[in-house]
């Protein structure tokens, strides 16, 4: 009688770790993917875009200010160009995408 009771509990510990690898195993395989998913989602977002012009507004600002040195045009253009690598400045204003596209030469 114990033995069949200690049987069925082992069978029962099997059986949950088993399922629980199985849920494992596709959250494993599929959870990449919804993180791409969810990173391109973001960045196709108005909240995402209005904080990058607001960004390259303030960059603007300091870079334009009268009291801008040549160094600090430079360090300023440099965080530019690294913060908007891969940013579409098609989503920028008018006026902003001018300003990025003169910092960035192309």
């Amino acid at each position: 009688m114990w033995k069949d009771l200690v049987g069925c509990a082992l069978i029962l510990v099997l059986v949950a770790f088993g399922i629980s690898g199985v849920g494992y195993a596709v959250s494993y395989v599929l959870e990449p993917r919804q993180v791409a998913l969810d990173n391109k989602v973001f960045h196709q977002s108005q909240s995402y875009n209005d904080g990058m012009a607001r960004d390259l507004d303030e960059f603007r600002a300091a870079y334009l200010s009268a009291t801008a040195t040549p160094e600090s045009k430079a360090a300023i253009r440099a965080s530019i160009i690294h913060r908007f690598a891969g940013y579409d400045a098609a989503l920028l204003p008018p006026d902003l995408r001018s300003f990025l596209i003169q910092v960035r030469g192309y």
